[in-house]
């Protein structure tokens, strides 16, 4: 079970494949956990669909409801889920810049 410590949380992670690293989301906003890519709602698994071309990492979000726990607290911020994930490209040997571009998109989609 790969899993980091960050800012209070342990967060739980995977990796599919070998390659350039792509950190997946699951289409589940803040129940995102792992499992979702396996479910009929999701619209394409890309642990196996991209797992053969990239290393593909996916990732339980802080508290919602798969392996990866946080103390929750009045002051949480959208921040700590960034941070979490740009902490997880990190811990992959993702380079600074890929955890740039994740953190700007995070960034940017809550702004629109």
């Amino acid at each position: 079970m790969p899993s980091f410590q960050h800012g209070g949380a342990t967060i739980y992670y995977e990796e599919f494949g070998q390659g350039f690293p792509i950190l997946t989301f699951a289409p589940a906003g803040l129940r995102s956990v792992i499992a979702v890519w396996g479910q009929p709602s999701a619209p394409i698994n890309p642990t196996t669909e991209f797992a053969k071309d990239f290393r593909v990492i996916a990732m339980d979000q802080r508290n919602a409801g798969g392996q990866s726990r946080a103390p929750i607290a009045a002051n949480d911020h959208w921040d700590d889920y960034t941070a979490d994930q740009s902490r997880c490209l990190t811990i992959c040997g993702s380079t600074s810049a890929t955890s740039t571009a994740s953190a700007s998109a995070a960034r940017s989609s809550s702004t629109c």
